[in-house]
């Protein structure tokens, strides 16, 4: 499950993340813990092994705690790390001392320079290192923005192209900043807004193929709830992308039938909430007077001063949103300030949107009845309109029946093995598929 490795002589690391990492380890270093969670698809147990215990050092070579397991059904993002390689590895540490193992981690844009354009050269493998250093399994992405044009990508994970893929139990879209037209300050011209199209585009296609009960996290370095970097027409554009998405083709005023969490950065906001709006909220989308969302837009986290990251866990049929947060609440995190708090709280859960609106079906029954035949029942649904009900005799053909009602009987040879599949059907798609298996009577 975890194991304790040590990381060599951190040069420059400030005093705040020595205190933070080696009290994790030593509170953390001899349990064991077993994850287990429930995807909206099915269940998944996160991977476990044995813990062995390691003193704690902490003079100059700094103790982290590595954690082998990776849970599908967690998912985390941060922005805005600025050369702060310390702050970055406090805070995944934080996120796995809460037993949250992310399948994928996305660093949205700006991992060195400072303000004025600076883009200095970086090797993309040393902020991989800092997340892997703890989280040695998990998928590392990191958003191309405009801090990151000097980056040199030795370890393949620099997103320069608008696409998205599918990352344990989530749907994420990657949105690089080079696609956003921006408005010159200086003569007021706005950029070319093709490329945002095609991207939008790209982005829509690649939603029409999922099935509508896999979350779906956008990505963008850039905010579109202020004039900063972004043209209103651009701004418009991704907002009526996102509602498109989350009501399923739909507008704001229909059924949401997805969840679809918009993270963003940018802004270096140090409060976890102050830039948080879910499903139902109004924001301000430059340009334009304040619309109605719905889907959840926020923050994705601050590293550079705050360490704050954003966390997605699908759990028993909802989808919770933690923010962790090494420094606390509007607490700046410096060379010269003592860590008083860290804190990974639940800021939102709902349910997810597409279960309330599929039909569902529940455990299937199978019972031998007289005159070589076998009933199949089954909890029904309210929201289904017809069950699919496929079956076959040992090693045969399957067959596919269309029932309204929960149980129907099937003529069977006797001595067979009759296996049995049921699922519900509506507007919005299927259910989770039952299965049940008997073998049918001699008489």
């Amino acid at each position: 499950m975890k194991n304790v490795k040590k990381i060599g002589k951190l040069v420059g690391r400030n005093a705040v993340t020595f205190a933070l990492c080696a009290a994790l380890a030593i509170l953390m270093q001899a349990q064991v813990i077993f994850a287990e969670t429930t995807s909206e698809t099915g269940t998944t147990d996160a991977e476990t092994t044995d813990v062995e215990s390691t003193d704690v050092e902490t003079t100059e070579e700094e103790t982290i705690i590595s954690y082998n397991q990776v849970d599908k059904n967690v998912y985390a993002v941060f922005t805005d790390r600025h050369a702060n390689p310390d702050l970055l590895t406090a805070n995944m540490s934080l996120i796995g001392s809460e037993h949250l193992f992310p399948c994928g981690v996305c660093a949205g844009g700006d991992m060195v320079g400072e303000r004025g354009g600076d883009a200095p050269e970086f090797l993309t493998s040393d902020v991989v290192d800092d997340i892997t250093c703890v989280f040695p399994r998990t998928k590392v992405k990191i958003l191309e923005a405009a801090h990151d044009l000097g980056a040199v990508d030795d370890a393949g994970v620099l997103v320069t192209e608008a696409y998205g893929e599918i990352v344990g139990n989530y749907a994420v879209f990657y949105l690089p900043q080079d696609y956003i037209p921006e408005v010159d300050r200086d003569t007021g011209e706005e950029g070319s807004p093709e490329q945002l199209e095609e991207a939008l585009e790209e982005f829509k296609d690649f939603v029409g193929r999922l099935d509508p009960r896999m979350p779906i996290v956008f990505i963008s370095h850039v905010p579109f709830d202020t004039s900063r970097s972004i043209t209103e027409t651009a701004a418009n554009d991704m907002y009526d992308s996102l509602v498109w998405a989350a009501s399923g083709g739909r507008t704001v005023d229909d059924p949401v039938v997805r969840n679809v969490f918009f993270f963003h950065g940018h802004n270096h906001t140090i409060d976890t909430t102050e830039y948080l709006y879910n499903v139902g909220d109004t924001i301000n989308v430059f340009g334009s007077d304040e619309k109605e969302i719905n889907f959840t837009y926020c923050t994705a986290g601050y590293i550079k001063t705050d360490a704050t990251s954003s966390i997605l866990q699908i759990k028993n049929d909802k989808i919770i949103l933690y923010k962790a947060d090494v420094a606390g609440e509007d607490d700046d995190v410096t060379e010269d300030t003592v860590k008083v708090q860290t804190t990974v709280k639940r800021v939102l859960s709902h349910p997810s949107y597409a279960r309330e609106l599929f039909p569902c079906v529940g455990k299937v029954n199978l019972k031998n009845m007289a005159g070589a035949k076998v009933r199949v029942s089954f909890a029904g649904s309210d929201r289904a309109v017809e069950y699919i009900i496929k079956y076959c005799f040992g090693n045969g053909a399957w067959m596919t029946r269309k029932v309204e009602d929960t149980h129907v009987d099937l003529g069977a040879p006797a001595g067979k093995k009759l296996m049995v599949e049921v699922y519900a059907v509506n507007a919005f798609g299927k259910s989770d598929v039952e299965k049940k298996a008997i073998t049918v009577d001699r008489r």
